[in-house]
């Protein structure tokens, strides 16, 4: 449902979760679930994150701080979520 759609990208963008991050990209292995995932304002908080914005830290970064961030430090669960 859109309910449930929305309730996983906001886990996943505030809390960082990975399994909610994980349940986002498997959804968006079809068309009809990417247009849902799109349509719900999810891909831009994706993409967001992925450029190295964050809930947690009131958006403090960009896509360098992310680049270096990954070159430095194993990616954790939930960015590879994000990447994927």
């Amino acid at each position: 449902s859109a309910e449930e759609l929305r309730d996983n990208w906001l886990l996943a963008a505030q809390e960082e979760d990975a399994a909610a991050a994980g349940w986002c990209a498997r959804l968006c292995e079809g068309l009809r679930g990417a247009e849902a995932f799109a349509d719900s304002d999810g891909l831009d908080a994706f993409i967001q994150i992925a450029m190295g914005q964050s809930m947690k830290d009131e958006g403090k970064g960009g896509l360098m701080v992310a680049l270096a961030q990954a070159l430095m430090a194993d990616m954790s669960d939930f960015k590879v979520a994000i990447f994927e």
